[in-house]
């Protein structure tokens, strides 16, 4: 059973997500939501330490919540050795998400967390690609996806991690020679192959970022993250 606290007993870096507080922060102004989005291993969750760190600064009313928050207890590394059951696992993680969104909204917390719910679809897609996931199963969960934009609202910023698909593949190969991850996937599913897949759909994904009506900061190989968190900083505060 999920313990409730209170807003008092909340930090940023060492509140469980899961943790809601049971008391409204009222404010006068709307809780910013923002989406750290781009493809695996690229350094997402260190950044949006830096950039909790230094919101928290100015708003201590602020919650990381990284995709560790919503991945099945028996699958921590998102999909390894979860052949049998892609399907489930990726209605749970949108489920999740959509929860801890809202909820935080709600409580009036500004929320930063790692991807959104088109990136869970992306996997579903990819999933489909290889044919781990039938033509029916993406089918419901581009209506889900479709279900859940239309009940959030939209992020007030994005930070795009737009890097060569080389860099995500030599992080994650070098991790998990290092024993600090296990692969992504075992069985038959060609590694540099998927890293490949997915750069293609982040690519389309960072396209219609264009169309939306969303600031988009991205980071990119070469990026001094010091000067994008002011950025942000210069831009909601």
């Amino acid at each position: 059973m999920v313990s409730i606290t209170t807003t008092e007993s909340l930090h940023y870096l060492t509140t469980n997500p899961w943790n809601i507080p049971s008391v409204k922060h009222n404010r006068g102004n709307e809780p910013l939501l923002i989406t750290v989005s781009g493809n695996y291993n690229l350094g997402k969750s260190a950044f949006m330490n830096r950039l909790g760190a230094r919101l928290f600064q100015q708003d201590s009313f602020t919650i990381l919540i990284d995709e560790s928050s919503f991945r099945h207890r028996q699958h921590p590394y998102g999909l390894r050795e979860a052949d049998s059951n892609f399907f489930s696992f990726i209605v749970y993680m949108m489920a999740q998400r959509d929860i801890l969104i809202k909820s935080w909204l709600n409580c009036g917390f500004n929320v930063i967390i790692e991807r959104s719910f088109t990136e869970d679809f992306m996997l579903s897609c990819l999933l489909n690609d290889v044919s781990l996931l039938s033509e029916s199963q993406t089918g419901l969960h581009s209506q889900l996806h479709e279900s859940y934009m239309r009940s959030n609202r939209k992020p007030d910023c994005i930070i795009y991690f737009n890097y060569p698909e080389e860099r995500s593949r030599f992080n994650h190969e070098s991790a998990v020679r290092m024993g600090q991850v296990p692969a992504f996937f075992c069985g038959d599913i060609d590694r540099e192959k998927w890293f490949s897949a997915c750069h293609s759909r982040y690519k389309d994904f960072a396209k219609s970022l264009q169309n939306e009506d969303i600031p988009v900061l991205e980071h990119r190989y070469d990026s001094y993250e010091d000067l994008l968190v002011s950025d942000f900083m210069r831009r909601f505060f």
